[in-house]
């Protein structure tokens, strides 16, 4: 990108107005951040301030618009919950920015905007009515049903039936128990069919199954279920991407499109990225470094939302990148013992807790036969502070006591129920209900 934006002090100073608090100032570290306009990776700790520091660059920035080449600022985020937050926060102060060539929103609606829908209207020549993962997985499900066991296609349901059939004991697969459970294995199978464009065959998005012959009449079956929900403008989530990346590998000129409509590229939230999207996000906006956008990735890899697929960090962070190491949420003792128990702990090491708080960090240690005595415990503990005086709200209304867990589904039988190493809500609190509070 050849124009030089350069972001003074004066500019600084206009977003700590309409930012922070009246009498404070962003620090030396964020400043550098906030100045920054060539490719790198934000670091930042917990608390640092990392959002409000992104929302300074896009209030300055808008103040340059618009560009002496049209091009526009793109801004992702993880949810639409920080999509809104950041059209909360400054929509009044810059509305150039959120109207053309400009764009704002999560990668799930970039990708059905820019990708998907052109790629039905192209391929279909008809609009993307429906992104709903339930909804496509209903309807390739009744599609599915209506050539099941047709001789025309060599009774798909055979193909399915050989690989669960092996999950039932061999003494209960000719019960109604035995049968109604490989149907069930079977349709939770089908239900995650596609057909993919790229390679040309029939695959599933959460197992192996794959069929790559297509003169196969179960391949046949197969893709006329998945396009009889394509041509109702009916796809999934994951089938966004999936068509996504066809569309932007059978047009060449996509990319450097895409980066010429974009001069600068802004992503919140990096860690939260999963493998598709972040491949997807690397392949347009980086370029193998060859981009002719600027991409700022920002996030925290120890703050990264983890589940049973994502269990190493898929941000690779590369040089340069800067860090924000000043936490003003955390206390200093607080911040000297979480660094130590980060996932990425290089990227924490230096960490300093700003917030002043005398409060210590507590840990409790607890038997199976006392864990119901955790939560009243804690209650103690905090009713113990606030009597003292050491422990105060800012806020107007009264302080509530939250308790959070990993996973609060109740247990659904005996076996989990005297598994020690299955814990849930309910273990600790006997009469949690979900849907109560």
């Amino acid at each position: 990108m050849s124009q030089t934006i350069e972001i003074t002090d004066e500019d600084i100073d206009y977003s700590e107005k309409i930012l922070l608090p009246k009498g404070k100032v962003f620090d030396d570290e964020r400043r550098d951040f906030i100045r920054n306009l060539s490719t790198i990776d934000l670091q930042a700790v917990p608390g640092s301030g990392k959002t409000t520091a992104l929302l300074a660059k896009l209030l300055i920035l808008e103040t340059k618009l618009p560009l002496h080449d049209n091009s526009g600022i793109f801004v992702l985020s993880h949810t639409n919950a920080a999509v809104d937050e950041i059209k909360e926060r400054i929509h009044q102060y810059c509305p150039k920015l959120f109207r053309y060539p400009n764009f704002i929103g999560t990668i799930q609606s970039f990708v059905d905007d820019f990708l998907t829908k052109p790629f039905f209207q192209n391929y279909f020549n008809k609009k993307l009515l429906w992104v709903d993962q339930e909804k496509y997985e209903d309807e390739i499900l009744q599609e599915f049903k209506k050539i099941a066991w047709a001789e025309k296609y060599e009774k798909p349901t055979s193909l399915f039936y050989r690989r669960h059939i092996n999950k039932v004991p061999k003494d209960k697969v000719q019960t109604s128990e035995g049968k109604n459970l490989i149907q069930q294995y079977i349709d939770n199978e089908v239900k995650k069919i596609y057909f993919n464009f790229n390679t040309n065959t029939i695959e599933n998005f959460n197992s192996d199954f794959s069929l790559k012959t297509p003169t196969n009449k179960k391949f046949i079956g197969l893709k006329k279920t998945v396009f009889e929900v394509l041509n109702k403008g009916i796809i999934s989530f994951d089938y966004a991407y999936k068509l996504g990346e066809y569309y932007l590998n059978s047009n060449i000129k996509l990319k450097s499109l895409l980066q010429k409509r974009f001069s600068y590229v802004y992503i919140d939230e990096m860690q939260d990225m999963d493998t598709h999207q972040y491949e997807l996000i690397e392949k347009i906006f980086y370029d193998n470094g060859h981009s002719q956008s600027i991409l700022q990735r920002i996030g925290d890899k120890n703050q990264a939302i983890y589940n049973s697929i994502k269990t190493d960090s898929i941000w690779q962070t590369r040089t340069p990148t800067l860090k924000l190491i000043n936490s003003q949420r955390l206390s200093p003792a607080i911040a000297n013992i979480v660094k130590t128990f980060a996932v990425s702990p290089e990227d924490c090491s230096d960490m300093r807790g700003l917030y002043e708080c005398e409060l210590k960090p507590h840990i409790l240690l607890f038997s199976d036969e006392n864990i119901k005595a955790v939560i009243p415990y804690f209650s103690q503990l905090i009713q113990q502070y606030k009597s003292s005086g050491n422990l105060c709200t800012q806020q107007k209304k009264p302080l509530q006591i939250k308790v959070i867990s990993w996973n609060t589904d109740w247990k659904e039988d005996e076996a989990s129920r005297s598994n020690p190493s299955k814990l849930r809500l309910e273990d600790y609190h006997q009469v949690f209900q979900k849907n109560e509070q």
